[in-house]
């Protein structure tokens, strides 16, 4: 992006390029000086100092290049000495309204003032793998490989979220897409409904799709989700279906489902001679469904006749 500077106020352009990077990427920058506020490293390069609420300026030139500067008072030096920081000490960046830079140096002097400055050239084009995401890059982890959470130019690839400078990328469990190390991501975070809150396949489910579906494995044993019975195969006709469904006729129970016939239900399956939709013998059809002497008995359910009618 590329603005002339020359006569806009410190504030009006902080404020214009502060949503260039998310808040969250601050996370890995050594200080901040931004439009809403100056953070500041201490003797130990750790940032916790805040600068003070009316030292902040920012100093524009006309070739691009820009100092931005914040100063605070009050700050704890108990070496005796004036104490330097800069990226070198402390491995991490300067993060402005204008972006990210490394080129930045504090002093801390004997009497406890501290004095932040950060040189950031704002005309010049971001370089996609210098660690420094600076728009239009919604992020850079110092690298041009993708499949990492971070693009080979420099975007967030889908189902990460990527923060700091160079960019840290992870993936967001509960987001609807399966990416890094998920197995599956069903859009939400709850156990039990095939993908954990971990975004790992649970045992006895099978995940597919963005976002994930997951569904009991029929044939594996195991009775999960929308499976009414499972007996370890994918066979029809033996009392659950290759679908894992209970057949007409059959009653499944227990993992590996165990399917039965159901004597008196009007369905011929299985051993069963035939079927007249009761359990009384004596009427050509046996309580154990098979075909009484003299009888002969067809259809569901069975209508049985003797040999003298």
């Amino acid at each position: 992006m590329r603005i002339d500077k020359r006569y806009v106020a410190t504030k009006a352009v902080l404020s214009l390029m502060i949503a260039v990077v998310p808040t969250s990427a601050l996370a890995a920058a050594a200080v901040v000086i931004r439009d809403d506020g100056c953070m500041m490293v201490n003797q130990y390069g750790v940032v916790n100092v805040v600068a003070d609420q009316n030292h902040r300026v920012g100093t524009f030139s006309r070739n691009c290049n820009s100092t931005v500067q914040c100063k605070a008072t009050g700050v704890t030096n108990t070496t005796g000495k004036a104490i330097h920081h800069d990226f070198g000490t402390t491995g991490g960046p300067c993060f402005t309204g204008f972006g990210y830079t490394t080129n930045w140096h504090q002093i801390i002097s004997k009497s406890g003032v501290a004095h932040l400055v950060c040189h950031i050239n704002e005309c010049a084009d971001p370089v996609c793998g210098d660690g420094l995401p600076n728009a239009p890059e919604t992020c850079d982890d110092g690298n041009t490989v993708s499949d990492d959470g971070c693009s080979s130019t420099c975007e967030a690839e889908s189902g990460y979220d990527c923060d700091g400078a160079p960019s840290v990328c992870e993936t967001t469990c509960g987001d609807g897409v399966a990416a890094g190390a998920e197995d599956c991501d069903d859009g939400n975070t709850a156990n039990g409904d095939g993908c954990t809150d971990a975004c790992l396949v649970e045992s006895g489910y099978g995940c597919t799709g963005t976002p994930s579906v997951c569904d009991g494995i029929c044939g594996d044993s195991q009775i999960i989700g929308t499976e009414e019975c499972d007996d370890g195969n994918t066979d029809n006709d033996d009392g659950c279906s290759a679908a894992c469904t209970e057949e007409s006729g059959y009653d499944c129970t227990g993992g590996p489902s165990v399917c039965q016939t159901i004597c008196g239900d009007g369905f011929i399956r299985g051993s069963e001679e035939c079927d007249d939709g009761n359990d009384f013998s004596d009427d050509g059809c046996s309580s154990n469904c098979t075909e009484e002497p003299d009888y002969y008995c067809s259809g569901e359910p069975s209508i049985c006749l003797s040999d003298e009618d």
